[in-house]
């Protein structure tokens, strides 16, 4: 926040004014509200009242967004600057300024220096998912070709690496495949360096673990047992000795018939453990632990309900499940593969130098289209100063400062650019908050942060106070994330906290500072269920308390389950937009802008044509699409014929216009001839859709404004903020009204503020996820060979390692995600959480927060010192843990668990869905998959696949099946089967109805496109809809050899269902009739309703 006074002068603290006067050389940590941005301002312009110009100032932002508006707020800045020198000369050189993302400052050296870069002078930039496409083309022509030259008898290094991988992936090339793109990917996202990349070692692993002295861990153990010196595996298991003890201290002061018999159970585990502590062998280690596990048993073992021993029974019978389970699935089965290794590590080998040969075919691929990708750009950026001292010498001289926000957040090669200027004598001003780094999965590393003080010779500052939050929210955050954070930094990808300071005159609240929203259940669903009524309860009490709804922010840290949120505060009256949070760049409509540039600027690029005959502009569909790129126009029919020539007609017009008019202007003269605004109009979502053009077209004109005159340019400039998009938030129906409560994903809302914040679904996520290719920029690559069934890999020891440390990465990301979240509240802050409750023995029910250490609500719980609980009924559980968090300064939320009233609402005006079908039957963006499943074919595709393009495209009763097969050109050996299938419709219950329909004055629209958010996530699906009056038929086919149509109907109803809700929730006063057609045959089987609009059953009035 930027604060100023009334004259316009920019306001700082001491602590901010005291960072100015070290103008370079400095590493600010400025924690959450503390005003970094208003600093970075004020170093701006103490810069420029010292003469340095704005071309001497280079600002990198994380988004274009934010670099706009740091521009926008040096410019007020500026203007409130009564004694700056020639102002009105910097507000025009401000215009210009070097003020943007580390990819556009990157991308204008490449321009300048092309010849030094070995760059085209017009190089192009790819879209992250065309880049993804080449890489998997590159992948597979290279592998082809060493396929090709094995099967010649050909030879080398590449090649016997190849058909090593290929007989570890059971001789199948689309495991090598896999791997392989899997393996550049992760290089390319965490190192971008290809040399770089390397094979683990496992004794660097190893010290890596013992850095962070964990012994609670059996990964952590077992790694140093095998290739350190066994400390980790001797406190391990010390651990387990001195639960022992405790535990047979309190047997023996109990007085019980069954006390001699444990006392013997725990006197033989702690031998067994006495044994494994003196260990210091793999293979010692797997038979005592084998021994222990055959020998140690508490079957049939029972003590009484009203027995003196049963607590301590109890907790010992706790602790052994969770000593064996340890062993079972972690120890034992790792060391069981022990001698895996050495093969894990050759076939780990072989994969990286296929990736590196794969590296190699994609530039190639990217070089014959004179195209970069978004890593390119950094790393020929970073080659070119490293290689030619000329280039770094030449821009030295011009830059004398950078200013870097958002530092946190910086991957190593940009820190590597940085350290290159930084040694030419550049002054270095980097900003960011370490407890804000959040972005691992693009490549971002909060190592780098920690390391810059010595990378650089940097000087380090902090920036306390905070100006968000209420006095007692901050010292809540201070109070609970000294138990989350540890106290000390045991790795570097660790952080301490860096405690606040309320400033003075903050923000003031009446009410409790901190609430909790607990729901208990043996089902996860019904658990969810019950916390989304509870907030819905919670939010309509918030407003009548006098908040509005704007200023109420749900956040979460995914959207896995938002559906069943969204359908809580849907019955409950409460008006909100659920927010996709950093999409606004990768939404369907800046897709269909930038797509729209790309093909005036390239004609050539089938990809964007593609794009934009799917758009709304044209609306052609899946089956039309299929035809035009196979056969041309001429296969389609004469109405799409025309309107496709007509649209190429339109853009070759623009195209001829795009060095005359201002970009702005021929894509709103292309949005206006094509009606795109009026089909927006008509979809769902279609208000926050057309807030998105309004926002992509003011964005376009701001380039232009800017002084970027070719569309080249507006064109990269588009495709590097696509690049940032993580952070850039969609066009709402404003993040700022005040009558919508706002949903959004945590990543999403950072950077934003909101008086209320309820952390929603806090326990959802976490756990164990296997994965075939494991990669860390500081260890290096491991690729663990497959299991014999050939349907999963292998678990080494070295996997379990390498895995546990990765994960250990993940979890302390987690600590920062929740340290996010919470900070977002100036006035409140709710956490809320469904807790899901697990049956371990008859008469108990428990919650193991220890045990699940990979959401936010088990992070906040186990900080509270709350690790595990157990009671007779979730009642009783739900009690105790409320009364936990009371304890801890967190009372429970006023939220109810009626059901919300629903709130009568006017009467919606009904929208003609003939028109919205037809002018909306374009494909949802960008991924299709294959629609049914049934007898594969040639090139993989299903039956029921290729049914359904037929079905598209057949004028059903009017012509001969095999007319319609010719049309869709299908191989020869597929043309019987089909028309086959299609005759079996001829007098068919499916056809009579058709014709029936047809009689009463029908319209039918074909693959209608139907998606919404149903039950508790989002779905999407393609039906034909038959129109009569305001009742809809609504079929889709399904192939099946024979069978039990009562089977078929269970099976796909619940889809029918789902078409028919989304139908509904568009236009209430339709009546929809869900068929299922069955092929061959055409049965017609009318699927079940639970509710909706089905007034009648038309099947049996029409056909019994």
């Amino acid at each position: 926040m930027v604060r100023v006074d009334s004259g316009g002068v920019l306001r700082l603290d001491e602590d901010q004014q005291k960072a100015l006067q070290e103008e370079g050389r400095v590493i600010l940590k400025a924690s959450a509200g503390s005003g970094k941005t208003t600093t970075i301002v004020g170093l701006y312009l103490h810069l420029l009242r010292k003469g340095v110009g704005t071309h001497e100032i280079v600002a990198i932002t994380f988004t274009e967004k934010a670099a706009a508006e740091l521009k926008e707020r040096i410019y007020r800045g500026v203007m409130g600057e009564e004694k700056l020198k020639e102002k009105e000369r910097i507000v025009t050189a401000l215009t210009h300024a070097p003020i943007g993302t580390i990819h556009s400052f990157c991308a204008s050296i490449l321009r300048d220096y092309p010849l030094e870069a070995g760059v085209h002078p017009d190089f192009r930039v790819f879209e992250e998912v065309e880049s993804d496409q080449i890489l998997t083309e590159a992948v597979r022509t290279y592998l082809d070709r060493l396929n090709s030259i094995t099967f010649r008898g050909g030879g080398g290094e590449e090649v016997a690496s190849f058909e090593r991988a290929m007989e570890a992936m059971g001789h199948s090339l689309g495991e090598v495949r896999r791997r392989v793109r899997d393996m550049v990917r992760l290089g390319r996202t965490f190192n971008r360096l290809a040399e770089d990349w390397k094979v683990v070692d496992p004794g660097t692993l190893a010290q890596a673990v013992v850095r962070l002295e964990r012994t609670r861990d059996p990964e952590a153990a077992m790694a140093d047992l095998l290739w350190g010196r066994g400390i980790l595996w001797k406190a391990y298991w010390g651990g387990w000795m001195r639960r022992m003890e405790d535990l047979e201290g309190r047997a023996e002061k109990v007085d019980s018939p069954w006390r001699e018999n444990l006392l013997e159970v725990i006197s033989r585990l702690k031998f067994y453990i006495s044994t494994l502590i003196r260990c210091r062998d793999g293979r010692e280690a797997q038979e005592r632990l084998e021994e222990m596990l055959s020998e140690i048993s508490l079957r049939g073992f029972r003590v009484r309900m009203a027995d003196p021993l049963r607590e301590v029974y109890t907790d010992f019978r706790r602790s052994f499940r969770i000593l064996r389970d340890d062993v079972r699935r972690k120890l034992l089965k790792y060391l069981q593969n022990l001698h895996l290794v050495d093969e894990e590590l050759a076939l780990t080998g072989d994969f990286l130098l296929l990736a590196k040969g794969a590296v190699e075919e994609f530039e190639k691929q990217k070089g014959v289209r004179r195209a970069l990708d978004f890593g390119d750009i950094l790393e020929r950026t970073y080659r070119l100063l490293k290689e030619s001292p000329r280039v770094l010498d030449d821009l030295s001289s011009r830059i004398k400062h950078i200013i870097v926000d958002e530092y946190q957040d910086t991957d190593l090669l940009q820190m590597r650019i940085l350290e290159l200027f930084s040694q030419k004598g550049v002054q270095l001003y980097l900003v960011g908050d370490p407890q804000q780094s959040i972005y691992r999965f693009r490549g971002s590393e909060v190592t780098v942060f920690k390391r810059a003080p010595r990378t650089f010779s940097l000087k380090e500052m902090t920036l306390k106070r905070n100006y968000r939050s209420r006095r007692e929210l901050i010292e809540h955050f201070n109070s609970i994330f000294s138990h989350i954070f540890p106290t000390s930094s045991r790795g570097e990808f660790e952080i301490t906290l860096e405690p606040m300071e309320p400033a003075g005159g903050g923000v003031e609240a009446q009410g409790e500072p901190v609430e909790a929203i607990v729901a208990v259940s043996t089902r996860a669903e019904e658990a969810r269920e019950r916390e989304a009524r509870k907030i819905a309860s919670r939010v309509l009490s918030l407003l009548e308390e006098g908040y509005r709804a704007g200023e109420i922010g749900i956040l979460f840290r995914n959207f896995t389950h938002v559906g069943v949120y969204h359908r809580a505060l849907k019955e409950a009256g409460v008006p909100h937009v659920l927010l996709s949070g950093g999409d606004f760049y990768s939404s369907q409509v800046v897709s269909d802008v930038v797509s729209l540039i790309r093909y005036l600027l390239f004609p050539h690029d089938r990809t964007s044509l593609l794009a934009l005959l799917r758009s709304p502009m044209v609306g052609l569909s899946d089956p039309e699409l299929y035809r035009f790129f196979r056969m041309g126009l001429e296969a389609l029919d004469e109405p799409r014929r025309r309107e496709v020539e007509g649209f190429l007609k339109l853009l070759e017009e623009l195209r001829g216009n795009l060095y005359v008019m201002p970009l702005r202007n021929i894509v709103e003269d292309a949005l206006e001839r094509t009606s795109y605004r009026e089909v927006l109009a008509l979809v769902k979502d279609g208000e926050e859709d057309l807030a998105n053009l309004r926002k992509i077209l003011t964005i376009i004109e701001g380039i232009e404004l800017g002084g970027i005159m070719s569309p080249y340019e507006v064109l990269e400039q588009l495709l590097l903020r696509q690049e940032a998009r993580t952070r850039e938030g969609v066009a709402q129906v404003e993040v700022e009204d005040s009558s919508t409560v706002k949903l959004m994903t945590i990543h999403g809302a950072k950077g934003l503020e909101f008086p209320v914040v309820i952390l929603a679904d806090m326990a959802s996520g976490g756990g164990w996820r296997a994965e075939r290719v494991l990669y860390d920029e500081e260890l290096g690559y491991l690729v663990p060979p497959l299991e014999a069934d050939e349907r999963s890999w292998r678990r080494t020891p070295l996997y379990g390692a390498m895995k546990w440390y990765i994960r250990q990465k993940e979890h302390e990301e987690e600590k920062r995600v929740l340290y996010v979240g919470a900070t977002r509240a100036k006035r409140k802050l709710i956490y809320s959480m469904a807790v899901k409750a697990s049956s371990r023995e008859e008469a108990y029910l428990e919650i193991d927060f220890a045990r699940d250490d990979g959401t936010l609500a088990s992070l906040l719980l186990t900080s509270l010192g709350l690790r595990y609980i157990r009671g007779s009924r979730t009642e009783e559980l739900q009690e105790e843990l409320q009364a936990a968090l009371w304890e801890a300064g967190i009372p429970e939320s006023p939220a109810g668990e009626v059901r919300p009233p629903k709130v009568e609402r006017p009467p919606e005006e009904v929208l003609d869905i003939s028109e919205a079908a037809e002018r909306a039957a374009f494909a949802p963006p960008p991924v299709s998959s294959p629609r049914a499943t049934g007898v594969a074919l040639s090139g993989g595709v299903g039956l029921g696949e290729v049914l359904h393009r037929t079905l598209a495209v057949w004028r059903m009763g009017e012509e001969d099946p095999r007319e319609a097969v010719d049309r869709v050109g299908l191989p020869e050996a597929m043309k019987e089967e089909v028309t086959e299938h299609l005759h079996t419709l001829q007098g068919s219950p499916f056809l009579e109805l058709y014709r029936r329909l047809k009689a009463e004055g029908y319209r039918e629209m074909r693959e209608v496109p139907l998606s919404g958010v149903v039950g508790s996530g989002y779905f999407q699906g393609r039906a034909d809809l038959v129109m009569v009056g305001n009742e809809v038929y609504l079929f889709d086919y399904k192939y099946s050899k024979g069978g039990d149509d009562e089977k078929l109907r269970e099976m796909y109803s619940e889809q029918m269902e789902k078409y028919a809700e989304v139908l509904e929730r568009a236009y209430p006063s339709l009546v929809v009739h869900p068929f299922i057609v069955v092929i061959p045959g055409g049965r017609l089987l009318p699927a079940a309703r639970k509710g909706g609009n089905l007034k009648k059953n038309i099947y049996r009035d029409n056909f019994n």
